[in-house]
């Protein structure tokens, strides 16, 4: 609890009265999961006249994660909406360039900002494209979501771990570990991939399939870092202070470490070859395991993980030469979209179509693209044989 209030006491925090709310509905929901997902979910129930209640199985707001990359339509709902919040999420959001290596130190390309456009300057409303990224704090940002949803009055209870689901005709709700049973008008399942809702979606469990990779990932905050001048002058923040992004890759392994002005950040993403790694973000290893399977695996990296060098130009024999990718992109067809214009627009389309059949076409997805059922299996299988994967429609 000491993180969220050291977080949120720097925080201006918008009250009931400063964010236009909808007439109150009568409609409560339950909503399970504290972080950005259930957090956001209930500001936009709360905003709409509901009456949410967020529950989380941890016993206190967690300080966990590093930072995730928020999508433009995200970035722009919430400077609309929640401008508190949008705040807290430029304190703790740099916006960093790019530069991209190979897994030898030699760089091809960068630094460079992230481009968004493409060659296509407006949006589906006219609207310039996206000037920069948002790589927000997990932790931070969570934090901020929490404090606004509390400063609103939301009813937020920690130490409340989900077993299952249920539903009738009048409600819907979860059931706890400790065997209690918490209802409402309407339930949101945000609690990760392992949620327990599946069952009574979909009629059965679903488990995330292993994607063969394994990602070691950490942050921490910089004066641990800049205490080593090689590695602040390797790993150094843009000219102009700000943020800088180093992508490293091999054709089996990819590095990324971001210098920020706080902050360092560093992933390895490699064939998961040890074969112990889980689909949670509760799955800690320490440092000597890091470094112990360095050894083993990719022994020309461990001098990064002891802070002594990143990686010598000659160490690694294995370099595909074409493996790094000088211009990332972002299809047109996600940023330019506006979603909750669409969803105003085509709610009532969608409902017609469940409850009478009335056709309806979803046109948020690539133009020309029609939707096939797919899994995640038929890919691999494509993959493993060699197969090209392509999709129909303009993903550019």
């Amino acid at each position: 609890m000491s993180f969220f209030k050291e977080v949120t006491a720097s925080l201006d925090l918008d009250g009931q009265t400063d964010i236009p709310r909808h007439p109150l509905t009568g409609i409560s929901v339950l909503i399970v999961g504290a972080g950005p997902a259930g957090l956001y979910t209930a500001l936009e129930c709360w905003r709409k006249g509901h009456s949410p209640h967020v529950i989380d199985r941890t016993p206190s707001p967690s300080p966990a994660g590093d930072s995730f990359m928020m999508g433009p339509s995200a970035q722009q709902h919430i400077e609309r909406t929640w401008p508190a919040v949008y705040a807290a999420a430029l304190k703790t959001a740099p916006d960093p360039w790019m530069s991209f290596h190979k897994v030898t130190g030699e760089r091809v390309a960068g630094p460079q900002p992230f481009s968004f456009n493409k060659g296509v300057v407006l949006s589906e409303d006219d609207e310039p494209a996206p000037d920069r990224v948002f790589r927000v704090s997990r932790p931070k940002f969570t934090a901020a979501l929490l404090g606004q949803a509390l400063a609103l009055g939301v009813d937020v209870s920690f130490g409340k771990r989900v077993i299952d689901y249920f539903e009738n005709e009048n409600k819907g709700g979860v059931i706890l570990e400790d065997g209690s049973k918490m209802d409402a008008d309407v339930v949101v399942a945000a609690d990760g991939l392992g949620t327990k809702s599946h069952k009574l979606i979909n009629g059965h469990e679903i488990r995330a399939m292993s994607s063969n990779h394994s990602v070691l990932r950490t942050a921490y905050h910089v004066d641990n870092f800049i205490t080593r001048p090689e590695l602040d002058k390797a790993f150094p923040l843009r000219e102009d202070g700000g943020a800088l992004l180093q992508i490293w890759t091999a054709d089996d392994l990819q590095i990324m470490v971001l210098r920020a002005p706080d902050t360092i950040q560093w992933h390895i993403m490699h064939n998961d070859i040890a074969g112990n790694s889980k689909e949670s973000w509760s799955n800690h290893v320490s440092p000597e395991y890091v470094v112990d399977f360095l050894k083993e695996n990719y022994p020309d990296l461990v001098g990064f993980i002891n802070q002594t060098n990143f990686l010598k130009p000659e160490s690694r024999k294995k370099t595909a030469g074409g493996s790094a990718t000088p211009q990332p992109e972002y299809g047109h067809w996600i940023w330019a979209h506006n979603p909750e214009r669409y969803a105003y627009e085509n709610y009532g389309k969608a409902l017609r179509n469940v409850v009478d059949g009335t056709p309806f076409q979803n046109t948020n997805i690539p133009p020309g693209y029609h939707y096939k059922p797919w899994t995640l299996h038929e890919l691999y299988e494509k993959i493993e044989a060699g197969e090209k994967l392509e999709f129909e429609g303009d993903w550019s």
